[in-house]
């Protein structure tokens, strides 16, 4: 059964070593559609996004996006497909509070 459904929307406290957002369920693949970013305190942030494959850990060899600049009240929008097959992890960093982000996609379980 395919499912279209807002895998994550977190309000990110930092700073912060990288914490999963989103596993894929096991069995399953998922496919990202959108990841939307949005600054809400008035400081710009850096953020860094990894997809990390079942029994690894966030790194920059699974770096999506590393130490990316957001604009004070900026919002940054990434548009997939990203493709997570089973027990794959969407992990996210910050160096601060005040970013917000929302993920949806397809998950087929």
């Amino acid at each position: 059964m395919i499912r279209l459904k807002r895998m994550a929307q977190v309000a990110l406290t930092g700073p912060s070593a990288p914490i999963t957002l989103y596993t894929v369920p096991g069995g399953g693949v998922t496919t990202i559609q959108t990841m939307d970013i949005c600054e809400t305190e008035g400081s710009q942030r850096r953020i860094s996004f990894y997809v990390v494959p079942s029994g690894q850990a966030a790194g920059t060899s699974n770096a999506l996006f590393y130490n990316l600049l957001v604009a004070a009240y900026g919002v940054l929008s990434y548009t997939g497909p990203l493709n997570l097959e089973s027990g794959d992890k969407l992990m996210v960093s910050v160096d601060g509070n005040g970013l917000t982000i929302t993920i949806s996609g397809m998950e087929q379980v």
